[in-house]
């Protein structure tokens, strides 16, 4: 399975996790279902609001990603990691020259073993070792996603399911 594969099956499982929870897969044409049950549990939560379905662009805003659950501290702390590479090397500098994998995954790895060891900030740029390895990895999806990606990964092994195979299972 190559990575435009692997890509639209982590795609289609969250696409399925989100009907389960939701009830509706988001499109235009269930938007009488967005309006019912997927509200439900806002209107549960939110009795002296208005009801969603009062305003019709609610059912439009709830079919569109939902970009609100990306916490805003982790923004925030990214978005200063990019202004710090954008003043080092360019803004949005992969767009204009493919990159390959290895370069942002190794500067990930690296950022996250920093701070696992007990690093928590770059000494060299002063942010969060989080927040660049969290650089690294939008920047990579960006590159996928505009056709400015070079797969150097080596050749696959079956790392999942030697994950799976000893993964032990937890009683429910």
């Amino acid at each position: 399975m190559n990575g435009d594969d692997k890509a639209a099956t982590l795609w289609n499982n969250g696409r399925d996790k989100y009907v389960e929870r939701w009830g509706h897969d988001g499109s235009a044409s269930d938007t009488e279902n967005t309006q019912g049950r997927a509200l439900q549990g806002y209107l549960d939560t939110e009795a002296n609001e208005p009801p969603p379905e009062a305003n019709p662009k609610n059912a439009f805003g709830l079919a569109k990603p939902p970009i609100h659950l990306i916490p805003g501290a982790a923004l925030v702390q990214v978005a200063m990691v990019m202004k710090l590479g954008a003043e080092k090397y360019g803004a949005a500098n992969w767009r204009d020259t493919k990159v390959t994998a290895s370069t942002y995954v190794g500067a990930a790895q690296r950022h996250l073993l920093s701070w696992y060891d007990g690093e928590g900030i770059d000494p060299e740029s002063g942010a969060s070792h989080i927040a660049h390895m969290v650089a690294c990895g939008l920047i990579l999806l960006d590159a996928l996603a505009c056709g400015k990606f070079i797969d150097d990964r080596p050749t696959p092994a079956p790392t999942g399911d030697l994950i799976a195979a000893y993964t032990r299972e937890v009683a429910k």
